[in-house]
């Protein structure tokens, strides 16, 4: 069962290139797990970091992220759609969030709410069974994993194992002097050929 490899990047600087390694991975498992999703209007909150960057950032609560790409959310605040095009923001799917560029940051406390389809579990599940879920399908795959590969020595009809490169390699070279022929040099320094014929 092919697998990465886990990495604590430990007091160093968490890289961008980290975090799409990290969406690519949830994205096979999330493929894998076939999960369900549903239709939301949640609230945005400000997350707040320090004042100087105050209504920068805008985030769903729990259980309200991982929004899919398609259908695109639709953001509107207080009650107005914006856009990131025309409104100056850039939409976080996984973290279920909206930052601002600096410059196009609210001035005032706002009310921003964002229509949204998201993940939430297996059908007929609960939020809560999530995490089961992936250890059940992680345990099926470790089940049906093929463990050891039966070569055969040779190719063989109707067999469906993989062939040793050394059979291949007789077999090739049977074939070869049985169809073409064993070749000979002549005094005149030609070459003929004495033909494998029955």
């Amino acid at each position: 069962m092919a697998y990465t490899s886990p990495y604590d990047p430990k007091s160093t600087e968490a890289r961008s290139s980290w975090l799409a390694g990290l969406t690519e991975a949830m994205s096979i498992v999330t493929r894998q797990l076939n999960l369900k999703s549903e239709k939301a209007t949640v609230n945005l909150t400000e997350l707040f970091i320090e004042e100087d960057d105050r209504r920068r950032i805008y985030q769903a609560d729990t259980w309200n992220k991982l929004w899919l790409t398609d259908p695109p959310p639709v953001i509107k605040m207080d009650d107005v759609v914006i856009t990131p095009e025309n409104d100056g923001f850039t939409i976080d799917h996984l973290g279920g969030s909206i930052v601002f560029e600096d410059s196009r940051r609210p001035q005032e406390d706002v009310t921003i709410t964002a229509e949204v389809t998201h993940l939430i579990g297996r059908e007929g599940t609960d939020r809560s069974e999530v995490l089961e879920n992936i250890k059940t399908e992680l345990a099926r795959l470790e089940k049906d994993k093929q463990n050891n590969l039966t070569f055969d020595d040779k190719p063989t009809e109707e067999s469906e194992n993989p062939v040793k490169s050394q059979g291949i390699k007789n077999y090739v070279d049977e074939t070869v002097n049985t169809a073409v022929g064993e070749f000979t040099e002549i005094d005149d320094g030609t070459i003929d050929t004495l033909w494998n014929t029955p």
